[in-house]
């Protein structure tokens, strides 16, 4: 199987642009503003005077106690609802013009737009002061649903029309939108409803999407994935860190001299084993085709692989050492 190639994406840079954006200004106190909220509280306050539980999707290691008690100044949050947001949306606080902003990108889904309300709303009862937005329109906590953002979805929507292949980020995967899914949506009745049904489709897949290891040897970059027995994954058809996360400087896809997989399975004897290692292009180009299906343009979804179908691995490969 010949591995693809694609054409550079398009990934949305400009926040003013492809964002609405709500401010709300900071409570003043008797000297200087109140003390700004920590991310903890940035989640909290606003659930407590909603009947939604917020979560960030910013952040997913091992610190996450250090990260909750950071300053949101330091912060660009993705906050929404487990189960019900598909994008969430982002919110900052601008230390010059002390305020909290929220910004909805485009395209979101309607969820996407109730539940950043439903957070205004909560953020602005606790602080006792109006929404703003961008656009110099002024909102009560009470009433900022009444914003008509029928003009933002089909916006939204429209300009992913235009653009032949597009990144789009959600709370649990990124996403690309190739031609095929775009043509999708612009040849369905209900655009914004077809949109929303390939993006929660995709966000809301239950399977394993490993975080790569990266690693120097004879002075080149290696990256490896973890492949776990009987466990569904997602990858990247071709070998890629994607654009989530931000590794640090100089590492890059161009800049990967090898890529492999390792596959952990449950040994009668020896318990848990790691069976390496398989080059990344190899394992992918002869993977049965029932075995997987696009997800997008460049990720899929491997279905899960039983020890036996990983044994018989070692015969086809020759990259595993």
């Amino acid at each position: 199987m010949k591995l693809q190639k694609f054409e550079e994406t398009y990934i949305f840079k400009d926040r003013s642009f492809m964002a609405k954006e709500f401010y709300i200004k900071n409570r003043k106190k008797l000297f200087g503003m109140q003390k700004v909220l920590s991310v903890a509280e940035a989640l909290i306050i606003p659930s407590e005077k909603s009947e939604k539980t917020y979560n960030q999707y910013t952040y997913s290691g091992n610190e996450i106690k250090e990260f909750l008690r950071q300053s949101m100044e330091n912060m660009y949050l993705t906050v929404g609802v487990e189960g019900e947001s598909l994008r969430g949306f982002q919110v900052h606080y601008n230390k010059d013009e002390e305020r909290y902003e929220i910004a909805i990108s485009f395209p979101s889904s309607k969820k996407d737009w109730e539940l950043a309300f439903e957070y205004m709303k909560g953020l602005s009862l606790y602080l006792k002061r109006d929404i703003e937005c961008e656009d110099g329109q002024l909102f009560k906590p009470e009433n900022i649903d009444k914003y008509d953002n029928n003009f933002d979805i089909a916006a939204g929507i429209g300009g992913i029309l235009k653009i032949g292949r597009v990144f789009i980020s959600g709370i649990h995967r990124d996403m690309i939108f190739g031609r095929d899914m775009i043509d999708r949506i612009k040849n369905s009745k209900n655009r914004q409803d077809e949109f929303e049904k390939i993006a929660y489709e995709i966000q809301n897949l239950e399977a394993h999407e490993p975080t790569p290891a990266i690693y120097e040897k004879d002075n080149e970059l290696i990256v490896k994935y973890m492949f776990i027995e009987k466990t569904p994954i997602i990858l990247h058809f071709n070998p890629s860190l994607g654009y989530r996360i931000n590794y640090g400087d100089g590492i890059k896809d161009e800049n990967i001299a090898d890529w492999f997989i390792d596959f952990l399975v449950q040994d009668e004897k020896e318990g848990a084993k790691i069976m390496e290692n398989i080059n990344y292009s190899e394992f992918i180009g002869k993977l049965p085709k029932e075995k997987y299906r696009f997800i997008d343009e460049t990720s899929i979804f491997i279905e899960s692989l039983e020890k036996e179908e990983i044994n018989g691995l070692k015969g086809e490969f020759k990259s595993f050492v």
